[in-house]
């Protein structure tokens, strides 16, 4: 592969000019071909290629390729293609095709980063691609949820790129490798991490979006952003022990308000950020059993998850209802797409992939003696097997209804054909689980663990048996109810609601008070012009009209009083002090008065200093020329007081 070709280039640059074909034919099998190009492309690299670029003093590595990089990226090309697939079952949609090829070229270039500053341009594209799968459904609502999207996406970017610059000023290495907290910019970076990787707090971006997308969007939007900071958090932080109690924090949080929610894709968002915090937990505890969960679990997390909201998406887009409350009964008019959904809610029983990876996290906390952590985890599994496992597909498939659903039909062929090939992989690793292990870049003691024992295994079944049965008796006694509301009391209530009520009044409070001053500064201005008009305006003394007569009269004057100033111009020019005479006028012989007798000529002036000729001792003055004639005759000063233009004689 050329060194210009980074891995995910392809799927960025060709998708928007595949857009421009008018065959739907053409266009979808286009669409297909450019992740199968992509990958190609990428297969052809070795473990251990580096790419290097020199920058402004600054060596950046936008490739480099080991185990945990080929793995992502790998999956995330197989992610782009179901997507892709899936998305062509609504032959109305082309922006959710392209704009998601776009975004996993980006998260494909991310996760292939050998330094933070190539990361950092990864992150930022694939904020930038994705918000248009969620504005691609249109309407003032889903722009306003993406805008509320970006917005996270660019404060998780700048916090990234602050704690880059931090890291750059202090000299450290901008390697894509460990840190530590104690290092210059380490709490940006974590802080931008956690940020996508949905850390409580601050998860309310994914679970408000995610909803809103189109169908073929959200299985875009769930297998790329979050997985790419599992990733970076890997790479970073491996082994940060606060970790584990976050990730704990973040399996409970989510259960409890997914089972609050009546938004059937919404409910998938918050098992979504369930399954993050096994992962978060995981790289907290950072032994190669548990980051070997991490790597496999992410890997099965896509497929899964990519399973159930494509399922979920096929519900929406046949019947345009989100809200479990309103479904019902679809179990026998689209008995694939309930079939399918299952095997990928049950993902997590024994028998599939979800359990074969899932186990491998929570036997990496009971071997790092993590109990509260481990029990947690094995709680929340049981859990989410109630919630997406039972709840879920009991509201939407199996609840009997008293009418139809008006629209309800099987899952266009793309759809279904995606969500069959996404179930595949499920089957196959969770049967054959060394497959998968076999994959994954990082080596632990198989033999001293199976995730198939009979402890573990009969464990989970009990769990996840003694929580439907539990479910199903709160349901039959009518002590169960979905609140109506599709969106539950989150931490988003402080930006959707404090924030703009807070923000409302003072921006009314400042409005109020620009209006006064505003209206007292008019105020001002209107009396002032109104005051001018009256001195000036019509029948004000300055408007008068003037007679002929008055006139000529005024004009006259002004003529007398200039003459008057002109003949009397010289008489009038004021005389200094301590000079009595005109004595530059003498000496060039323009004075119209004849000079006092005894008064000084041209030689010098009124006190017998020397004038035009010589300076003040005597001296020839620099300015006089060396062939002047000779001087008048020079006669003896007049006392003060008797020179000037009215002296007693003349020549």
């Amino acid at each position: 592969m050329p060194e210009w070709l980074l891995p995910g280039l392809l799927m960025v640059v060709l998708p928007p000019l595949v857009a421009r074909l008018r065959s739907s034919a053409l266009f979808g099998g286009a669409m297909l071909a450019i992740p199968v190009l992509s990958w190609l492309a990428f297969s052809t690299l070795t473990i251990g290629t580096e790419l290097w670029w020199p920058a402004h003093g600054v060596v950046l590595v936008p490739l480099r390729l080991d185990g945990v990089s080929w793995l992502w990226a790998t999956v995330f090309h197989a992610a782009a293609w179901l997507g892709t697939l899936y998305s062509l079952g609504d032959p109305r949609e082309r922006i959710t095709p392209v704009a998601g090829q776009m975004y996993a070229g980006a998260a494909v270039f991310a996760v292939c980063a050998g330094d933070l500053v190539s990361l950092f341009i990864g992150w930022e594209l694939t904020g930038v691609f994705s918000v248009f799968l969620v504005w691609a459904r249109g309407g003032g609502r889903a722009f306003a949820v993406g805008l509320r999207y970006l917005a996270w996406q660019v404060v998780s970017g700048v916090l990234l790129l602050a704690g880059v610059l931090w890291r750059a000023n202090a000299g450290l290495s901008l390697e894509l490798g460990p840190v530590s907290l104690d290092e210059a910019g380490s709490l940006l970076l974590l802080a931008a991490i956690g940020i996508k990787v949905c850390m409580p707090g601050v998860h309310t971006w994914l679970t408000r979006t995610y909803p809103e997308a189109t169908p073929g969007g959200t299985v875009f939007l769930s297998a790329f952003t979050t997985k790419m900071a599992i990733y970076a958090l890997m790479r970073l932080f491996a082994g940060l022990p606060i970790l584990v109690p976050i990730g704990a924090a973040m399996t409970v949080v989510a259960l409890v308000l997914a089972l609050r929610s009546d938004d059937i894709r919404r409910i998938l968002a918050y098992v979504l950020v369930n399954q993050l915090g096994f992962m978060v937990v995981a790289i907290g505890i950072g032994s190669d059993l548990a980051l070997a969960g991490v790597s496999a679990l992410a890997v099965v997390h896509i497929l899964y998850k990519s399973l159930l909201f494509m399922a979920t998406g096929a519900v929406v887009y046949r019947t345009g209802r989100s809200e479990a409350s309103t479904l019902g009964g679809l179990g026998a008019v689209m008995p694939t797409t309930a079939l399918l959904y299952l095997v990928g809610a049950w993902s997590h029983l024994p028998g599939l992939a979800g359990y074969a990876s899932k186990s491998l996290i929570t036997a990496s906390a009971g071997a790092a003696h993590e109990t509260v952590a481990w029990l947690v985890l094995e709680a929340t599994t049981a859990a989410m097997v109630l919630v997406i496992g039972v709840h879920l597909p009991w509201q939407v498939f199996g609840r009997p209804r008293a009418e139809a659903i008006e629209g309800a039909a099987a899952a266009p062929g793309p759809m279904r054909a995606a969500m069959v090939l996404a179930a595949l992989p499920l089957v196959g690793f969770g049967l054959m689980p060394t497959v998968l292990w076999d994959a994954l870049p990082f080596t632990f003691d198989r033999a001293a663990y199976s995730p198939y024992n009979a402890h573990h295994a009969l464990a989970i079944l009990q769990l996840s048996a003694g929580a439907a049965f539990a479910y199903f008796g709160l349901v039959r006694f009518g002590a169960f109810h979905v609140t109506p509301e599709p969106a539950p009391l989150d931490a988003d209530w402080f930006d959707r609601v404090a924030l703009p009520a807070v923000g409302g009044r003072v921006w009314a409070w400042v409005d109020d008070a620009y209006r006064g001053v505003r209206d007292q500064i008019l105020r001002l201005a209107e009396d002032t012009v109104a005051r001018i008009a009256r001195k000036t305006g019509p029948g004000s003394a300055a408007a008068a009209t003037f007679t002929t007569r008055s006139g000529a009269l005024s004009m006259a004057m002004l003529l007398t009083l200039y003459a008057v100033l002109f003949f009397t111009r010289g008489t009038l020019d004021p005389v200094p002090a301590h000079d009595a005479q005109d004595t530059h006028g003498a000496a060039h012989g323009e004075a119209h008065a004849a000079p006092a007798h005894g008064a000084p000529s041209h030689g010098a002036d009124a006190h017998g200093a020397p004038s035009h000729g010589a300076d003040a001792h005597g001296e020839p003055s620099h300015d006089a020329p060396h062939d002047a004639g000779p001087a008048e005759d020079h006669h003896d000063p007049a006392p003060a007081g008797h020179g000037g233009a009215g002296g007693h004689g003349g020549h």
